[in-house]
């Protein structure tokens, strides 16, 4: 029970954060909602409003270091007519090679 309310004071937290982005005419990224958060949880007197709000940034970043990580093992290119390639680090995916 306690999970679901936590999860839901999460989502809360962060779709104000989205709104308060949007409302203020500001771009919606990573950095930005965090920015967004840490303020939420600098203005709030409730220690479980803080408390939420750095759960959600350490999620937040995690999240993000995951994507980079993966990001950088994989790819996909196109190339002159506009054919997708995709590549990983060891070249790419169907294991052809060109030269």
């Amino acid at each position: 029970m306690q999970q679901i309310t936590d999860e839901r004071l999460n989502d809360s937290l962060i779709g104000d954060a989205v709104l308060r982005l949007l409302r203020s005419g500001k771009p919606v990224t990573v950095a930005e909602l965090i920015k967004q958060l840490q303020e939420i949880a600098d203005s709030s007197d409730s220690e479980i409003i803080k408390q939420a709000c750095e759960r959600n940034i350490v999620e937040i970043r995690h999240s993000r270091s995951s994507t980079q990580q993966t990001s950088y093992r994989n790819y996909d290119v196109r190339d002159t007519k506009n054919v997708l390639h995709h590549f990983t680090v060891e070249g790419q995916t169907d294991g052809k090679k060109k030269h």
